[in-house]
């Protein structure tokens, strides 16, 4: 049996340095490394990353770094794999910006 998989979402006090985000069956293999913001502000924890535009939170940091994942994924399935006349120029210019991040998507069983 082998070591359980980290997720660096829950390792970072201020900043989290992820290569990959994972979401449900899909695993997003990033080309460079990006941080992300992880803070908590009252009782809420936060996930941000600003180049996509996402701010993300939850109860837990858990919760925050779920529906970060969550969220960087719907931008995936809903934004960057959907023809470009189908966008409004501000999606457009979303899907460009995700699309420059991801060197590839893996499917797990």
């Amino acid at each position: 049996m082998g070591l359980p998989r980290r997720n660096p979402l829950l390792e970072a006090s201020l900043t989290a340095q992820v290569d990959s985000v994972a979401f449900g069956k899909s695993r997003y293999r990033l080309r460079t490394p990006i941080e992300i913001r992880v803070y908590q502000e009252g009782e809420l924890w936060y996930h941000e990353f600003e180049a996509l535009e996402i701010s993300a939170y939850g109860r837990t940091r858990e919760e925050s770094a779920e529906a970060f994942s969550e969220h960087f994924s719907s931008i995936w399935h809903w934004i960057a794999r959907v023809d470009d006349r189908k966008l409004g120029p501000e999606a457009v210019e979303l899907k460009r910006r995700m699309l420059k991040l991801i060197k590839s998507v893996a499917t797990t069983a």
